[in-house]
Parts: structure tokens; C-alpha cells; sequence
């Protein structure tokens, strides 16, 4: 953190010092004492301290003061000090003293009670001089194990009309203003949220939020790049902070990025680590997923149900609740396994594509949600639209609003290499498909194979996504055999079934049902694992509902029809559903048990011994580098092998890269470090902004190893190439890390500036490092100790030419006059930014014309 010297202050130290006083909880003289020095006051309004000329003195003065406090207490808490006077914008701080004669702290702590619903702990301390100023601080704690406070009304407003705060506001502190939480900063708010103050610059960069667990699948399978959607998820953010709701049910039409939203929701979670929550859990029934751009189904990598049924096993399997526990379980018995694994490992679970079950199961699954909900565990459904959800629990999904679609076009442009649309056809697109990111694929694959914007968007023209697909498939089923309807009627009824049971519900010959089974294959019904030896089958999704919801023209008797193939099912005993892969599964799960009961020895060797019997599958090295990495004597050297291991095997998991980076960092080999960054970087593996970050950070490490070295040169490069890699990661990451980062940004700049030091010393060395303090200004680092590093260098750069003589005078002449003019068009840009320092411009403006 930049150190600056005003007036005697050093406000970094005086932060830190600060931080540690409020981390004490501290109302006293000693925090004055800190701060202060005679009449001035440090000039270090920030996250955790604001200054106050005088207190409110009605009503809207009130609520505005308890923005500030509400802002305080949902980020790190603070001081509020009043008496202080600004009489120089952001430099200059004097006591003016206050009336405190009016204070009521109990009135203001029973006004935020009113409008936030929390009792909050505040604390005052006044203070008199002997001129007879008066000083009052106002303590405000860090929120601790509470959801972010957000304001349940309206506040008064001022003579115009103005309100303090609105109804629904969250506040949090952005530097020395209190501003209203949106997008990523709501996902700060459930962090842990530590001080900045109190951790070291390059320690605040290093230091990531433990990764929830969680079984998320491939990021790329699921949606490579999430575009938009901001209000969503901070509505789904917002739902983390009631108190008395504990289900949402993400509810749309088909191609709307259900899945996607729940998914980078679900990313943020675990990122986050909201306080409370201990691991993220995936279920979908989705057995395909429709790829637009391929214009073709693709399986997906993993179902994990099909029945309400399968479901609460699957969920029971992934709480470490043991086969022997679940076998001959009843559904009341499997509920109560669950519900005593989520009290004990509160979970956000996630159960995607609900609308393939029936609509009984369904039901079900939303009352076993309401439920378990009611722990410290949470429940997100995806469904396409249904209206027996609640408004009060479903957040209805439409399609992407313009600003979004815009973006998701030039994403297809630059994923395809396609076309750039222009505003009037991305219109028409937008118009065509209702903002549906699935059907906006598959009209760009039109015109990315040719076809005219305008052709394509007509062949569209007044459909919307699944209308559009329905439309086009009850042609086809109007249009087949009444035998093969009818066994389309019955598939769709049992879902999934065998030869068998199709001869039995239909009542057809053999003969009869193997024709209209070679009629449905061609388009509706299509094969499914078998069990024993004889074939099975199944209706696609989208088909079965369509088929359920015309079943009275398909059949003339469906009534008594439907009736009577259910009936045969439930004469049947049910299948058990078939898990993909049970031995890694099992063996993660049991591993992941015994991680949790603190020992990580057991949790390795129950890996080793799977990973003999499933020839070494490459998700158990993933899981094998963790458990290595937590013993109590840590095998960084095995766990890096066994995590690169996975990676060769195409395993590209976020949790593999962490793991894969923490090896190589703890084994002090800053070279493999920035190897695992960069292939983090390339594999676009989120967070993105972090892992330019933990780029930068190895950077720093190889260029220190080169400083030791001598290889100054190197290291020169090294920081540089640190300082493009932490710049870069500002506009990836959230705003309350930011200004860490610019810290440790500065603090390569220095490092560069001393590498020129040890350069060998030629004539254009002056010139050389004056180009590199440029590059400084262009990663916005406007300080005055680099502005005035530029002009030095040039200074020095002149004093140099009255020693060279001939062509190369001529040369550097040239190259300084140059340099003069970028310096000069820096000053114009820094201006705005440093509008109290034109004296101190002004004058570096001056040395400049005397070269």
C-alpha cells in the first residue's frame, strides 16, 4: 500500500493501526490518538472511517446516517467521526467541534431497528478540548454470522423530494462512499469479508476464499462463457439474506439459460463461501442437452435421477449416507437421512430440469425443498414454466433484455469466427427469438453457414422457442400410423420401459409393435441401457409433454388407456435407477466424509485403492492432490504429480487448478506457479480475474529468484510482465478487491524502477526507463512519485547528451522531444484525476520546458 506523508501522516500505518483498534471493538481517547495530530485530522476517509462536520439535524439528515451506518456494519464496521471539518477536498481534515447536546444513541439505534429489522451495537465516545470543541465518535461493529442488512422501507426524503435510501437497498462501503450493493459486490457481502488493512498488500492478492465443496460439472458442458442475467442473480443473492424463504424454482421456457443461471449462481457460492454454507450440491435428470450451434442432442456427462424416488437416493449418496443405510429405505426413512445430513452439512442444493419428472413427482420434489428448507440448507430448482409455483418462490426467466443480447452476439461472432451483425439485425434476431440464447444459436448458425440475416430471421418470424418446436413436432405426430400413436402414447406414460411392457400396455403382436417401434425410432422414440438383454426404450423430454398434452387426440380412449398402462406399472417393481461410474462416485464420497472428519490419511487411502480397481480414473488424482495436500506433513511433490496426472486426462475442474497452484506455490517454485496460471488462463477456467492475479503473483516470484541471481534484465521483464498480468485482473474481479490489487500494482512499479538501477549503464539508459514509467501511467498509475519519475528521467536523459557527440545525439534528441509530448498529454489525462495537485503539475510542467 502506498505510503503518503501529509502533514506528518503516514496513512497507510494509520489505516492498519485503525483497523486493529476497530477489530478490538475500541470507543475511546485511542482512537482519537491515532488519527489525530494537533487540529488535523489524517486524510484517510475510507471503507472503515468518515468524517462528519456536524450531527443530522432532521429527519432525512437521520436516515442518511444510518445508510452510512448500515453501509458500515454489512462490510467491515467503522467509525463515524463528528467534528471534523473538510477544508481542502480529500487533504485536509481540522477539528471544528459539534453540538452533542441532541445525541440520542438509543433513539438512532431504535430508528435503524425500524427500518433495517436488526439491532446493531453501537458504541460513543465524546470527547472537549480545552478550547471547547467537542469531538463525538460513533462506534459501528462488523457484521458477524448475520445475512447483510437491507432496508425494509422507504426513508424520509428531503425538501426535494430525495430519498436517503430505498426500499430493498442493500448497502455496503465502495472506499469513503456508501453505495447500494449490485452485481458481484452482493457476493462480497456473504464472504468472509477480512479487513484489507489487516493482511499485507501481496498477502491480500494471495489469499483466496476457500473453495466450497461441491460437485459441480464442467463449466464448458454447461455454459462456457455466462453473458448478462445481472438481476437474477442478484435477486437469488438477495433470497440468501430471508430469513423465512428457503426455496427458489428458476421457471421458463426451454432455451432460456435455466441451467446457465443456476450454474454461475452456484459458481459464485462456492467462490464466495457464504458464512454458514459448507458445500454446493448438483442433481439434474437432464439426459441431453440440445447444442444449437451442432444443431444436435449431445448426452450429458452425468443423469443423476429420473423419479422422485431416485432423487432423494441420489441426494442421500451424495451426503455420505452409506448403500448399506439406503438399501430398502422407504421414502419417509431416505427424507430422514437427508434432512439430518443437510442440519449437519448445510448445503445449497441444486436440482435441475425438475419438469422431466411426472407431475406428482414434481409436487413431491417441491414439498421435500419446503421441507429440508426450513435447516440451514437451501433449495434451487430449474422447471420450465409452471404455474403451481408460487410468485412468491419462482423467479419467472425471460429472454435476454438488449444490452445482454448484444453482448451474446458478438460472443457467438468471436467464438465462431462468424460474422459481426449489425444493430438493425441483431433487432430482428432479438425479435425473432425473445432474447433466447438457445434459439439465437441455432439462427446463427444459419447465417454463419451463409444464409442471409433477414432469410434467417423470417424462417423464425413469430415463434417463440418451444412454441416453435412444438408446432413442428404435432405435425409429425398427427401424422403417424394409429398404432404407432398409440405406442408413443404409452412410452411417453412410462418414460422409460422395456420391449415387454410396451407388448403389455399396447396389447399389440409382436409383429404389430416391432413396425410401429421402427416408425417412432426414425423420429421420437429412441434406446436406452439396457438392463438384462432385452431392449429398452425411451421419449425424449420435450416429446413426452407434448405427447401428455394431446394424448385425447391421439387416443380415443386415453382415459381408460392411461389408466390401465399405469396400473401396469405399478404392478411392476420399479427398476433401480443405474449410476454412471459407482466406483469413483462412492469412493469421492467416502473420501470427502472423511476429510471432513478431519482425517485426510484415511480419505487417501480410500482413493488409492479406488484408483487400482477403476485403472486409475483421472477425477480420483483430483481428489488424490487433495487429500495429499492435506495431511499433516502435506506431499506437495506427490500432489502436484498426482494433479497434473488429472490434467492429462482432460480433467479441467476449477478445484484442480487451486489444489494444482497451491502445490507448486508452497514448494516455492514461482516458475511452476506461473505454468499452472497460464494453463489456467488458457482453459479460460474461472475465476478469470483471479488467475491473472495468481499470474502476477508467480511473477513477482520468478523475478525475485532472477534479482538474486543478478539477471537484472530478467527481472526487469518479469515485473513487467506482473504489472500487465494484475492490471489486466481490475476489470475481472470484484470492486471491494480491487484497490488491493492496485496496491500491489504499485508496488511492482517501484520494484521496476529500482531494477533500472542495477541496468548496465549506457547513453540511452535515461530514455529506456522513462519509456518504462510510461507504461506505468498507461496501467493508470498516476502517483505523484511516478509523474515525477518521469520528469527526472528526462532531466537526466538531457544532462547525458552533453557528453555524445555525432549521429547518436542527434538521435537521442529526437527521442527525448518525443517522450516530452507523451509526458505532457500524461500530465493533461492525470489532471482530472489529481485535481489538487496543479501546483505540483504545474511545476514538473515547468522542469520540462527547460530541458
Amino acid at each position: 500500500m502506498e505510503e503518503v506523508s501529509i502533514e506528518g501522516f503516514e496513512t497507510g500505518n494509520i489505516r492498519r493501526n485503525l483497523a486493529l483498534l476497530l477489530d478490538s471493538g475500541a470507543c475511546n481517547s485511542e482512537v482519537i490518538t491515532t488519527i489525530k495530530r494537533a487540529d488535523n485530522f489524517a486524510p484517510i476517509e475510507c471503507e472503515i472511517i468518515d468524517y462528519k462536520e456536524s450531527l443530522p439535524a432532521d429527519a432525512f439528515g437521520v436516515c442518511k446516517l444510518i445508510r452510512h451506518i448500515v453501509a458500515f456494519f454489512n462490510t467491515y464496521g467503522g467509525y463515524i467521526v463528528f467534528g471534523v471539518e473538510e477544508t481542502k477536498a480529500e487533504t485536509e481534515f481540522l477539528i471544528c467541534g459539534c453540538d452533542t447536546s441532541t445525541f440520542d444513541l438509543k433513539k438512532i439505534k431504535d430508528k435503524i431497528y425500524s427500518y433495517v429489522g436488526i439491532h446493531i451495537a453501537l458504541s460513543s465516545w465524546s470527547h472537549t478540548d480545552e478550547n471547547g470543541r467537542t469531538i463525538l465518535i460513533l462506534y459501528i461493529p462488523k457484521r458477524i454470522g448475520e445475512a447483510p442488512a437491507y432496508f425494509g422501507k422507504e426513508s424520509a426524503t428531503d425538501s426535494k423530494g430525495k430519498f436517503a435510501f430505498r426500499k430493498g437497498d442493500t448497502y455496503l462501503r465502495l472506499g469513503d462512499n456508501s453505495e447500494p450493493a449490485s452485481g458481484p459486490e452482493f457476493a462480497f457481502l456473504f464472504s468472509k469479508r477480512e479487513c484489507r488493512y489487516l493482511i499485507s498488500n501481496l498477502d491480500h492478492i494471495k489469499k483466496k476464499t476457500e473453495t466450497l465443496e461441491h460437485n459441480l460439472p464442467d463449466r464448458n458442458f454447461i455454459c462456457p462463457k455466462f453473458i448478462g442475467r445481472k438481476k437474477v442473480i442478484e435477486s437469488l443473492w438477495s433470497w440468501f439474506a430471508d430469513e423465512f424463504s428457503y426455496v427458489r424454482v428458476l421457471a421458463g421456457e426451454g432455451g432460456l439459460g435455466k441451467s446457465s443461471i443456476a450454474y454461475e449462481f452456484a459458481q459464485q457460492v462456492c467462490a464466495t463461501g457464504p458464512i454458514g454454507l459448507q458445500r454446493v450440491l448438483w442433481v439434474t435428470a437432464k439426459k441431453e442437452q440440445f447444442i444449437a450451434d451442432v444443431d444436435k442432442f449431445i448426452q450429458v456427462p452425468e443423469t443423476h435421477y429420473g423419479s422422485y424416488i431416485s432423487l432423494l437416493e441420489r441426494l442421500c449418496v451424495e451426503s455420505a449416507i452409506s448403500l448399506d443405510e439406503l438399501s430398502g429405505a422407504d421414502d419417509k426413512l431416505l427424507r430422514r437421512f437427508l434432512k439430518d445430513a443437510l442440519e449437519i452439512f448445510p448445503t445449497l442444493v441444486i436440482i435441475d430440469d425438475v419438469d422431466s419428472l411426472s407431475k406428482d413427482d414434481q409436487r413431491r420434489v417441491l414439498e421435500l425443498a419446503m421441507q429440508l428448507g426450513k435447516t440451514n440448507s437451501r433449495f434451487l430448482l430449474t422447471t420450465r414454466m409452471n404455474l403451481t409455483y408460487s410468485r412468491d418462490i419462482a423467479i419467472e426467466i425471460e429472454g435476454l433484455i438488449e444490452e445482454e443480447y448484444r453482448d451474446y452476439i458478438a460472443l457467438l461472432s468471436e467464438r465462431f469466427k462468424g460474422p459481426q451483425l449489425s444493430p438493425k439485425d441483431i433487432a430482428a434476431f432479438q425479435s425473432t427469438t425473445h432474447g433466447s440464447p438457445l434459439f439465437t444459436d441455432s439462427l446463427y448458425r444459419l447465417v454463419r453457414r451463409g444464409q442471409s440475416c433477414k432469410a434467417a430471421a423470417e424462417e423464425w418470424k413469430g415463434r417463440k422457442g418451444v412454441e416453435a418446436r412444438s408446432a413442428a413436432l404435432q405435425r409429425e405426430i398427427t401424422s403417424l400410423k394409429v398404432e404407432s400413436k398409440r405406442v408413443l402414447l404409452a412410452a411417453a406414460i412410462l418414460h422409460s420401459c422395456s420391449l415387454t411392457e410396451l407388448r403389455q400396455a399396447t396389447q399389440y403382436t409382436v409383429e404389430t409393435l416391432e413396425e410401429a417401434i421402427d416408425e417412432l425410432s426414425a423420429l421420437f422414440l429412441i434406446s436406452a441401457p439396457r438392463i438384462g438383454r432385452e431392449p429398452r426404450y425411451e421419449v425424449l423430454d420435450t416429446v413426452a409433454i407434448l405427447v401428455l398434452q394431446i394424448k385425447d387426440s391421439l387416443v380415443p380412449d386415453h382415459a381408460k388407456f392411461s389408466e390401465s398402462v399405469l396400473k401396469l406399472r405399478k404392478t411392476i417393481p420399479g427398476t433401480p435407477s443405474v449410476n454412471q461410474n459407482t466406483l469413483v462416485g462412492n469412493a469421492i464420497n467416502e473420501a470427502l466424509a472423511f476429510i471432513r472428519a478431519g482425517n485426510p490419511a484415511e480419505a487417501l487411502n480410500t482413493v488409492t485403492i479406488a484408483q487400482r480397481r477403476s485403472k486409475y480414473h483421472p477425477d480420483l488424482y483430483v481428489m488424490q492432490g487433495k487429500c495429499l495436500l492435506l495431511l499433516d506433513r502435506p506431499r506437495y511433490d506427490d500432489a502436484r504429480k498426482a494433479l497434473q496426472k488429472a490434467y492429462d486426462g482432460k480433467v479441467r475442474k476449477p478445484l484442480l487448478f487451486d489444489l494444482w497452484y497451491e502445490a507448486e506455490t508452497q514448494l516455492n517454485h514461482s516458475v511452476g506457479a506461473l505454468a499452472v496460471s497460464d494453463i489456467a488462463i488458457t482453459d479460460r477456467i474461472e475465476p478469470q480475474g483471479q488467475w491473472n492475479v495468481n499470474r502476477a503473483v508467480a511473477l513477482i516470484g520468478v523475478a525475485k529468484d532472477h534479482e538474486k541471481a543478478g539477471y537484472f534484465d530478467s527481472a526487469m521483464k518479469s515485473y513487467d510482465q506482473a504489472a500487465d498480468s494484475a492490471f489486466a485482473s481490475l476489470n475481472l474481479i470484484n470492486p471491494s478487491e480491487q484497490q488491493g490489487v492496485k496496491d500491489v500494482l504499485f508496488e511492482i512499479h517501484d520494484a521496476i524502477f529500482r531494477q533500472t538501477k542495477f541496468l548496465n549503464h549506457t547513453p540511452t539508459i535515461y530514455f529506456d526507463t522513462a519509456q518504462y514509467v510510461l507504461r506505468m501511467t498507461e496501467r493508470k498509475d498516476i502517483r505523484r512519485i511516478t509523474l515525477s519519475r518521469l520528469v527526472d528521467c528526462l532531466e537526466n536523459g538531457s544532462r547525458e547528451l552533453s557528453n555524445i557527440r555525432g549521429s547518436l545525439f542527434t538521435l537521442l534528441v529526437s527521442e527525448r522531444e518525443s517522450l516530452k509530448e507523451k509526458v505532457i498529454s500524461t500530465f493533461q489525462k492525470a489532471k482530472k484525476f489529481r485535481q489538487n495537485d496543479e501546483a505540483f503539475l504545474d511545476d514538473l510542467r515547468i522542469r520540462l520546458t527547460r530541458l
